[in-house]
């Protein structure tokens, strides 16, 4: 089973760009370790060498996917949610933009074309921060949604509120969505004035309300985390974070492996 999932993975083309972020940031934390050291200045040189081929390579598997995005921004437009299609719209236009730039670098590198490099790294980090701003409003809207579902399901899950165990076969897991259902019931619009501090706070400690929201939203928790790592990566580029390279490293490998798990299962992704 492990063997098939991992062949499937491998034919992805975001599998495989998964696999390759990972590496590539990965080394960029290993490169910056080794030369704190001061003694490894070979190996830091071909650490080096494989970030900036394994980022150049990436951006030429990226080519036509702003194509892909325009078209979802396009096909996101018909949700029911006027938030998720705003939100959602806006970030996949925004990824489109980020792509398009990051396509010109890509040109630039071969020598394809003969551009100002800095200036459109810039405007390409420009997009990308918007879009991962647009992703965790989208996250954060998700969170305020669940709020609204606590009481069924900290019902669900018990008087005491206490989470089911996970079960990769538990069918009733991330059993959600966009026409506003959860787990077959129907999800609430965000109401500012909840009544979760009237009747579930009162009975579910703050531990066990997390239990809750991880055992049923865990594909909201991961892309979070996802972007909130990403987000750091533009902001450090543009100056907004005085962060070194072996810290965006680690950022970016943690976003990519949560990235990398949302490919392998699904179930994972939001």
């Amino acid at each position: 089973m492990a063997t098939e999932q991992l062949i499937k993975l491998l034919a992805q083309t975001s599998g495989r760009d998964k696999i390759y972020r990972s590496i590539q940031y990965g080394g960029k934390f290993l490169w910056w370790s080794l030369e704190q050291q001061g003694d490894q200045d070979e190996i830091v040189k071909k650490l080096k060498i494989l970030e900036t081929h394994l980022s150049t390579g990436r951006k030429l598997f990226r080519i036509a996917n702003s194509i892909s995005l325009l078209k979802a921004a396009l096909k996101n437009m018909q949700n029911d949610d006027v938030v998720l299609r705003l939100v959602v719209t806006l970030s996949k236009l925004n990824s489109a933009f980020y792509l398009l730039f990051d396509h010109i670098i890509w040109a630039n590198r071969i020598g394809l074309v003969k551009v100002d490099q800095k200036y459109y790294s810039k405007l390409s980090n420009r997009f990308w921060l918007a879009t991962l701003i647009l992703n965790l409003t989208r996250d954060l809207y998700e969170f305020l949604l669940l709020a609204n579902d606590l009481p069924q399901l900290a019902k669900e899950c018990g008087e005491n509120g206490q989470s089911r165990r996970f079960s990769p076969t538990d069918d009733s897991f991330g059993r959600h969505n966009n026409n506003g259902t959860l787990n077959g019931v129907p999800r609430r619009r965000v109401n500012w004035h909840s009544d979760v501090t009237d009747h579930v706070t009162d009975r579910v400690s703050p531990n066990s309300i997390i239990a809750v929201v991880w055992s049923n939203r865990k594909e909201v928790v991961l892309d979070t985390m996802k972007n909130a790592c990403d987000l750091v990566l533009p902001a450090s580029s543009l100056g907004y974070l005085d962060l070194n390279p072996g810290q965006q490293g680690l950022f970016g490998l943690m976003s990519s492996l949560i990235g990398l798990l949302t490919v392998w299962d699904t179930r994972y992704k939001l």
